[in-house]
């Protein structure tokens, strides 16, 4: 459904080529837009019962996760190992030390130990600039007008910026979100490179972003770019090493009586998914009922893009948001900044897409 086997690696620059959708059988639409409409009704039913417009339970982060962030670089920018700082940062707040996941691979705390807070933002925001710049210069080569490309690019922006408050130089999720459009942006058929080494640095932050790499080891394998996939598959094995070494420093330290995470299997399903964006990304300007709307357009609007770089990010946020509605406890809201970068700004193409769907199901509409 996703891609042509000989489409380009970017859409032609006109304004007349439509979206991934032009063309599509009748049956094919009108399900689509069944779906569309059954998703977005579904969260409308969600975000307007009485349960959900209750006032909801605030988990203070600043005074848990943020506040056991800084203490970790703090400790560490006064010389002490990263591994003696955070288990015993861990320990004394009750927090769990097992599994080895528990414990933030320690990159973003030697980065924020050794710049201190000040520089570690100065440089979490060139990172931005650098991710928005990149994804104008992508979106250009993808939109098929002038218009489509500015305002795909002001919602990029928008996006990303928000990852750029103070509060975000400490969690590793804004910083790894941001290296993975940056990678995602800078990656084409021809110049994989810097995409493969932004996507590294990405998952040597924070975990989370081993589902990118992994999605784009196994595109590039099965379009036969076999050095490029072999370029991913070694970022993923570099990053199993870390964490395995990560594992190593950990068995010294954390004990059988030190407590374990209760698991994140929690099943939030969609419910889970929108509670989670209204939070921490753009949509968090929306209230609940219109996120249930922007939501599935946006994924929609990514659906639609033609060519290996649509195909891509649509499968990577279809994959993150099917991945949030089996993972993921109530505190774990943040982690849907792994998409906020890049998520909104499929609503730039949702309208050509939900033209396309009508023309295609209503055949004398084209």
């Amino acid at each position: 459904m996703f891609r042509h086997p000989t489409a380009p690696d970017e859409a032609p620059r006109s304004g007349g080529t439509g979206s991934r959708f032009h063309g599509l059988k009748p049956l094919w639409a009108r399900l689509l837009l069944l779906l569309l409409l059954g998703i977005v009704g579904y969260g409308l039913a969600v975000s307007l019962a009485p349960q959900t417009r209750a006032e909801p339970v605030v988990v203070d982060v600043t005074r848990t996760d943020l506040a056991l962030y800084a203490a970790v670089a703090g400790r560490v920018g006064s010389g002490e190992s990263y591994y003696e700082a955070v288990v015993a940062e861990q320990r004394a707040r009750n927090y769990p030390l097992r599994p080895v996941v528990t414990v933030r691979l320690p990159t973003l705390a030697w980065i924020l130990g050794s710049l201190g807070e000040k520089k570690a933002a100065i440089l979490l925001h060139l990172l931005a600039l650098a991710a928005i710049a990149a994804l104008a210069i992508r979106l250009r080569a993808v939109a098929g007008s002038k218009p489509l490309w500015a305002g795909a690019t002001f919602i990029a922006a928008a996006a990303t910026a928000l990852l750029t408050v103070p509060a975000m130089t400490y969690w590793h999720e804004s910083w790894a979100a941001l290296l993975i459009a940056l990678s995602l942006a800078c990656r084409s058929d021809k110049s994989w490179a810097a995409g493969v080494a932004f996507g590294l640095a990405a998952v040597l932050v924070r975990e989370l972003a081993l589902p990118y790499l992994s999605l784009m080891t196994v595109l590039a394998w099965r379009d036969r770019s076999r050095v490029e996939a072999a370029a991913w598959a070694a970022a993923v094995l570099i990053f199993f090493a870390a964490l395995g070494a990560h594992a190593a420093a950990l068995a010294s330290l954390v004990t059988a009586a030190d407590p374990a995470s209760p698991g994140w299997s929690s099943g939030g399903g969609w419910p889970f998914v929108l509670a989670m964006l209204q939070r921490c990304s753009l949509f968090a300007l929306l209230p609940l009922p219109l996120t249930a709307v922007a939501v599935p357009l946006a994924l929609l609007g990514w659906a639609a893009l033609r060519g290996p770089w649509g195909e891509r990010g649509a499968l990577l946020m279809l994959g993150y948001s099917a991945a949030f509605m089996l993972f993921g406890r109530a505190d774990n809201f943040y982690w849907g900044i792994m998409v906020a970068p890049l998520l909104p700004l499929g609503l730039a193409f949702a309208p050509l897409a939900l033209r396309d769907l009508a023309r295609a199901s209503i055949p004398a509409l084209a």
